[in-house]
């Protein structure tokens, strides 16, 4: 990872039966600095919240997320082949993650693909970072 450099990650989660929502964007800015960009809908035609904050440099949320992916074979997410088990209703969260380097490259895994418990594990705890600094939560 060392001649790549995270520069966006997206979480998305969608499709439950209660018809909510979320959405969070994080961009890297060339000085270190982030943006977040956050939507939430909490069922279907509930209110939707929208965020949109700046984080200093100072703030370590790119450095939490490259630490939750070291252990997890992220350059193989692209690759993982759909779980046969199936909870109807239930909502699908999708995780892409974007570096830049030589040439541009992204990963993405979703709850709904076969991993290891490595994958899963970076999966959860990068959503829960973004979460944090998205909503506090």
């Amino acid at each position: 990872m060392a001649d790549l450099s995270l520069y966006r990650a997206e979480y998305n989660k969608g499709g439950g039966m209660d018809g909510g929502h979320e959405e969070i964007i994080l961009e890297v800015r060339e000085n270190g600095s982030c943006i977040i960009k956050a939507e939430k809908q909490d069922y279907w035609g509930a209110r939707i919240k929208r965020k949109r904050i700046r984080l200093s440099r100072r703030k370590p949320v790119r450095e939490e997320i490259l630490n939750a992916l070291d252990g997890s074979k992220y350059m193989g997410w692209n690759d993982l082949e759909y779980s046969d088990e199936i909870a109807l209703d239930a909502p699908v969260s999708r995780l892409s993650v974007y570096f830049t380097g030589e040439k541009n490259e992204s990963y993405s895994i979703s709850n709904n693909l076969e991993m290891d418990k490595n994958d899963r594990q970076a999966m959860y705890e990068i959503i829960s970072i973004l979460r944090r600094y998205a909503f506090g939560e």
